[in-house]
């Protein structure tokens, strides 16, 4: 029933889409509404305001007026051509936007560095120019995948370039407006001055990108506190059961050995006495001599069976605990694969193994940015392997590997044990770890 349980809350937790998932789902949707919207907004715009729009710095127009010229190689341009051109450039540019977006956050795609810099660059370009046309601004979906994708101090580095490129282009254009004259149908009515409006355009900027980066971070580091939670919470209950039957293997040696000390011991003093009996009045022996004698000695040898019998009996079920582990972290998708003889292991060994794959779990789940991983037993002869290996976004052209106190933590306990542990870049970003350990814990890897 355990097992039933344990099967269908994994299965569930499987079909639930994971938080980037999730957050890439929201982002897409709301790029989708901003596409729509903006189509509305340019069809009702007069093929001439194209033009009227370039003089005003709006870099899209700019750029649709040059590329009809370069294209029909003239400067007179028709309207019609510049707006045909404006619109399947407008589409184009939020496609665009949203295909970099996607690409980016894919977790099982590996992107090298400058490749998710130069991507990140391409939707702040995109954001600047299609701005006047998308309310409120792509400028705040980058900034809600800043907090989501790259570490804090990073992330806030980005924005803060963002912001400054976003004002540079809002004062271009404020720049070219007729600051002081009449702004409505108000007699005296005018604009306020170039630097007020100038202050209050940074302004809003910085403080609603900040809203946005601040909501996503915080609600990025809540859902990492409770991946973190989970993992921790499947690692104490794995510990409990591991214990469990530490110490239930540790009373059945205490039992085993006190038969085998002190009644076995005695059987054995008395099957003496009664063999010197039998020696020395071979011919007046009664029957109930023989008798004892012969129980004594049956006696003795079921002891001597039982006690074998019981430490034959002195292992884990390694297999069996590493799956309960894994199938109480709902964060990352864990494929287990373990041979039989992972079944059978004694208590130092099953330890050993146990904390090194909980020690590489906790590992990616607070650093490695994977959610997928991968972890494979196998046994040749008196030798245990086991690898665990995860699609962390490492980049394959490392060479170096900085091992922390975790690492170093699991190959001392594994050196106690005459085994061994290889770390490695895997190809596409991953991170892998090899554990050697003899099932005896003497032989060397």
């Amino acid at each position: 029933m355990h097992r039933l349980f344990t099967s269908i809350t994994k299965s569930f937790a499987r079909i639930q889409p994971s938080t980037i998932d999730l957050f890439r789902s929201i982002v897409l949707i709301a790029c989708t509404f901003m596409l729509v919207s903006g189509i509305f907004t340019v069809l009702d715009m007069p093929a001439a305001e194209i033009s009227n729009d370039a003089t005003k710095n709006r870099y899209l127009s700019m750029l649709v007026i040059k590329v009809s010229a370069a294209v029909e190689n003239e400067q007179g341009v028709s309207p019609q051509v510049e707006y045909r051109l404006f619109v399947m450039m407008f589409i184009t540019l939020l496609i665009m936007f949203a295909l970099a977006f996607w690409y980016r956050t894919h977790s099982r795609i590996h992107r090298s560095q400058w490749l998710n810099q130069a991507l990140l660059a391409l939707q702040i370009a995109i954001a600047i120019l299609v701005q006047p046309w998308t309310d409120p601004g792509l400028q705040y979906l980058i900034a809600a995948e800043l907090a989501f994708i790259l570490p804090y101090k990073t992330a806030l580095l980005w924005m803060c370039g963002q912001i400054f490129l976003l004002d540079a282009c809002n004062f271009a254009h404020l720049s070219t407006l007729q600051i002081g004259a009449a702004q409505c149908n108000v007699a005296g009515v005018h604009a306020p001055p170039f630097a007020a409006m100038t202050a209050l355009q940074w302004l809003k900027e910085m403080v609603f990108q900040g809203m946005v980066f601040c909501i996503g971070y915080f609600v990025h580091a809540e859902i990492l506190s409770r991946a973190t939670l989970a993992g921790t919470h499947a690692e104490i209950q794995a510990t409990e059961a591991i214990l469990t039957d530490t110490v239930r293997l540790s009373e059945q040696n205490r039992i085993s050995q006190s038969l085998h000390d002190v009644i076995g011991d005695n059987l054995a003093a008395l099957n003496i006495q009664l063999n010197l009996a039998n020696q020395e009045s071979e011919a007046h022996v009664k029957p109930s001599v023989r008798t004892a004698q012969t129980l004594a000695q049956s006696l003795l040898s079921e002891i001597q069976q039982v006690v074998g019998i019981e430490r034959e009996h002195d292992i884990v079920d390694l297999r069996q605990t590493l799956h309960n582990l894994c199938a109480r972290i709902p964060a990352l998708t864990i494929n287990l694969s373990l041979s039989d003889q992972f079944a059978k292991t004694s208590p130092a060994v099953a330890h050993a193994f146990f904390r090194c794959v909980q020690e590489a779990l906790s590992n990616v789940i607070r650093h490695s940015g994977a959610d997928t991983i991968h972890i494979r037993g196998t046994g040749d002869g008196g030798m245990l392997y086991l690898s665990v290996t995860d699609n962390g976004t490492l980049s394959s052209e490392k060479t170096t590997i900085n091992h922390g106190n975790g690492l170093q933590g699991m190959r001392t306990r594994l050196e106690n044990l005459s085994g061994t542990l290889d770390s490695s870049i895997v190809r596409g970003g991953g991170f892998r770890l090899t554990i050697c350990l003899p099932k005896n814990g003497r032989k060397s890897c």
